[in-house]
């Protein structure tokens, strides 16, 4: 009884295996298919890209300093020469302590003293020299020559000119190092009000009121075109050094069209071909363009798939300033459209038909309801289209979007 049960059992079993393998391999399938046609082909390329305005520039501070708080709106324009991107104020020179307060002071009445010395030898070679004046001799013997004694021949008086010249150089550089001395106070104490001031008090400066600060001159950055402002990168008020990225700048008016395609693609580009462009989400929306730029350098980028791509950037301009772009600005995402070649008649076949196969492209033809694997060669390729050189015949129907489970032989039903 257990021998015939278990007889039973691996009956039953076997007969399930059989049934699964006749589902898999003799069940016909539903499947989608298209006729091959002859006709006219165009080739294209479709890229995506993003527009860039034109004229774009950084606006960086001129000068170290303090920024001057102003808040820009993007999109705003501009004007060339009058508009006032930025202003900077300098900087607020550091607030003294006691002691270098006192070494200033210390330095300027010896600079005093210095300026007052000088003055005294300038008094003294004026005096010297009107003496010399006085006593020059109505005449001169040179080389057994007698002539009238001048200003000019006279050594005495050029030796105490020369003497003048010197001292009064030495006052003026006096009265400069004195100046320079007085400078280290002047501004060094702004005026300040509630708790600093009463720091600065017990530091041992002067009042805060009894020195006034004078304004220096500000430094106002003009706008060099005529444009937008695309970006404030710095708007808070503070302290600037040189070269510090204020604004970002561009005429949004004109704008060019950034793409970038693979580099097997980008051998069929040549500069001023047509460019059918279209903001993302508007294909209603038609610019015309033409290539005006081609790198000849390649980026190396890894795909969202992980397959390491080496891409062409190329940008376009509109054929006709006129075209309207009031409805998109800087960094749209936009895609393009490039007719490389059209042929009036080939043979053709949907991309969504083709698969690859150890390699080689194939498609799966249906032959009397049953799947035949075909290997074709193609021609040109564009979105939507693959020319057919040699595989096929006119009329053949393929099968859109083979799924996985479709294998040589296998029964089909056409939907």
């Amino acid at each position: 009884m257990k021998i015939l049960t278990r007889i039973l059992g691996f009956m039953l079993l076997a007969g399930c295996v059989l049934g699964l393998w006749w589902a898999w391999n003799f069940e016909s399938m539903l499947v989608d298919v298209a006729s091959v046609s002859r006709g006219s082909f165009v080739e294209s390329i479709q890229v995506e890209g993003v527009t860039k305005a034109r004229h774009r520039r950084t606006i960086l501070a001129p000068v170290s300093g303090v920024l001057v708080e102003r808040r820009w709106t993007s999109g705003q324009p501009i004007e060339e020469g009058k508009s006032i991107l930025a202003t900077i104020e300098p900087s607020l020179p550091p607030l003294l302590d006691k002691r270098s307060h006192a070494v200033i002071e210390a330095n300027i009445r010896a600079a005093e003293a210095e300026l007052e010395r000088a003055k005294s030898s300038r008094d003294v070679a004026e005096s010297n020299l009107k003496l010399a004046q006085k006593r020059k001799p109505s005449s001169i013997v040179q080389n057994g020559i007698t002539r009238p004694a001048t200003p000019e021949n006279d050594p005495e008086e050029q030796a105490r000119k020369q003497e003048l010249q010197v001292m009064e150089r030495n006052c003026e550089r006096a009265e400069y190092a004195l100046e320079a001395l007085r400078a280290q106070l002047d501004g060094s104490l702004p005026k300040l009000t509630g708790s600093r001031a009463k720091e600065t008090k017990v530091q041992g400066e002067v009042e805060p009121d009894d020195v006034s600060r004078p304004r220096p001159e500000v430094c106002e950055v003009i706008s060099p075109i005529d444009g937008h402002i695309l970006q404030q990168i710095r708007s808070e008020s503070g302290v600037v050094a040189a070269g510090t990225p204020l604004l970002e700048i561009g005429n949004l008016d004109q704008l060019d069209y950034e793409f970038d395609v693979l580099s097997s693609e980008a051998v069929k580009l040549q500069l001023e071909q047509t460019v059918q462009i279209s903001p993302f989400g508007r294909e209603d929306h038609k610019i015309q363009g033409r290539i005006h730029q081609i790198d000849r350098i390649a980026m190396q980028r890894i795909s969202p798939l992980g397959v390491v791509e080496h891409r062409v950037r190329f940008k376009a301009r509109a054929i006709s300033e006129l075209e309207p772009t009031k409805d998109i600005g800087d960094g749209y995402r936009i895609e393009g459209r490039i007719q490389v070649r059209e042929e009036p008649d080939v043979l053709k076949v949907p991309v969504s038909a083709l698969i690859r196969v150890k390699g080689a492209w194939s498609v799966f033809r249906v032959q009397n309801g049953v799947a035949r694997s075909t290997e074709v060669k193609l021609g040109a390729k564009n979105e939507s289209e693959a020319s057919i050189l040699s595989g096929l015949e006119a009329n053949d129907l393929v099968v859109l979007y083979p799924a996985d489970r479709i294998r040589e032989g296998m029964s089909l039903r056409i939907r």
